[in-house]
């Protein structure tokens, strides 16, 4: 094995780890305690181990780059002239701009058609962990006392597996790749699975970004994949249909927040998103109101002068004095509020139009695949966007992006994404029509096999 095959097996690890274990493996810093996290030592290898000279003119011409340099460059002044006076805690508030960094590196993995296919092998394998470890969330407080625990920044002690922050997410992008991926045949087996893991998401989690989540996914299969959202409206109906008979059937299943799971508290869940209380769920519909006046503290600070207007108030200070136990809460609870509070106008405009490129990108891609008949191509790409899409919704509600098992996978796979659509607008991939031409398009010698959806990897 050579170094960069090595070095790719690292990423491939760290980045597993952080969408599995999430808060756990967060914590993990070399040397432990108050060393250097783990996924920005690794970021640092894997700049190091880049041959910038080949890969950095590619890069740049896969995406608006101004944006992304101003982007670096301000964020990371900005966290270099907070860390004399806050030292890790500037780092630690400026983490979103460094771990964005993820989006060269993964370009850089995946910039060879072999790396790029590996990275799609190792996908479904995540998600089909993910989907199996969601089922060990009834007994995470069981569980966790045989967890080994890390200490994290603030001193607490975490334990290393059973934290299930983002398990949510991600598996729910492990029902969106089922619904999409998995053949006819597979259809009754396909939508069951699907329905248990949807189940358990929303009725155990209890999170009100994951109804977001699920509408989401609904609208952009209707749009984008027939069947998949017909196999989808079958999961629903089994949801609702489950919500309905368990207090019936006298089943007390309590989630999350400790509520007994049935179709009212859903509903009333559901309302809560618009600040309206119902049974149960008084808490959730409360906590908008903080929200709402943490946004409005934060507004008026921001906005004293224009030089905060324009460049934020800076890392280093918490943005809200709340606290949780012994634990403050530094983030108000919507990583878009903290980008413009940290770093302004300018910081908020440049993500803005990042994120503006990295979609533009996408859809070229998606579009091209479309163009040489490569379903495949297509449904690989739709499964990282509803990745990208249901991260953006959890930020409206969280500090996702201050969060290294978010903003990390995030980053990278949209780096795998740039240069997939880098490959597809090179002709990396070619089309190939019937099963007979697919064979013979394989490069002599065992190159990459043809994929079952329409093109083939070409040669190097």
């Amino acid at each position: 094995m050579n170094l960069v095959n090595f070095r790719n097996g690292v990423l491939l690890f760290t980045v597993g780890c952080y969408i599995v274990l999430n808060q756990g493996f967060m914590q993990l810093r070399i040397p432990p305690g108050a060393g250097a996290p783990l996924g920005e030592l690794v970021l640092l290898i894997a700049l190091l181990s880049i041959n910038h000279m080949k890969v950095m003119p590619q890069f740049l011409r896969s995406i608006f780059f101004w944006p992304l340099l101003l982007w670096w460059v301000f964020g990371i002044a900005r966290a270099a002239m907070a860390f004399p006076e806050y030292g890790f805690w500037a780092l630690r508030d400026a983490a979103h701009v460094i771990e964005s960094l993820y989006l060269y590196v993964g370009f850089a993995m995946a910039i060879k058609v072999d790396q790029i296919e590996r990275v799609f092998r190792w996908l479904p394998k995540i998600l089909l962990i993910v989907g199996l470890y969601s089922l060990l969330f009834p007994l995470r407080e069981e569980l966790r006392d045989f967890s080994p625990t890390v200490v994290a920044a603030a001193g607490e002690a975490r334990t290393l597996f059973f934290q299930f922050q983002s398990t949510s997410l991600t598996a729910l992008v492990a029902v969106a790749y089922l619904l999409i991926f998995r053949p006819r045949k597979d259809g009754p087996w396909v939508v069951l699975v699907a329905a248990i893991v949807t189940g358990l998401v929303a009725m155990l989690f209890q999170s009100r970004t994951v109804y977001l989540q699920i509408f989401a996914l609904a609208m952009v299969l209707s749009v984008t994949h027939g069947r998949a959202f017909r196999r989808g409206s079958f999961v629903i109906c089994i949801l609702i249909g489950a919500l309905i008979a368990l207090p019936e059937l006298g089943i007390d299943m309590k989630g999350r927040l400790g509520k007994t799971v049935d179709i009212n508290f859903v509903l009333n869940h559901i309302m809560a998103i618009a600040g309206i209380a119902g049974e149960g769920t008084e808490g959730a519909a409360s906590g908008n109101a903080l929200r709402a006046f943490w946004w409005g503290q934060i507004w008026r600070e921001v906005s004293a002068n224009p030089m905060t207007l324009l460049f934020g108030v800076g890392y280093g200070e918490p943005l809200v004095n709340f606290q949780v136990g012994d634990v403050n809460v530094r983030e108000p609870h919507n990583s878009y509020i903290s980008i413009g509070a940290r770093i302004g106008a300018v910081g908020l405009a440049a993500f803005l139009m990042i994120t503006i490129s990295l979609l533009r990108a996408w859809h070229r891609a998606y579009r091209e695949c479309g163009r040489i008949g490569w379903k495949i191509g297509q449904n690989r790409l739709l499964v990282l966007f509803l990745y990208f899409l249901f991260t953006w919704i959890v930020a409206t509600n969280q500090d996702t992006f201050e969060k290294p098992y978010h903003t990390i996978p995030f980053y990278f796979l949209w780096g795998v994404t740039l240069a997939y659509g880098h490959h597809l607008k090179h002709g990396a991939y070619r089309p190939v029509r019937k099963a007979r031409t697919m064979r013979a398009a394989a490069p002599a010698g065992g190159g990459a096999r043809p994929a079952p959806g329409g093109a083939v990897p070409r040669g190097k």
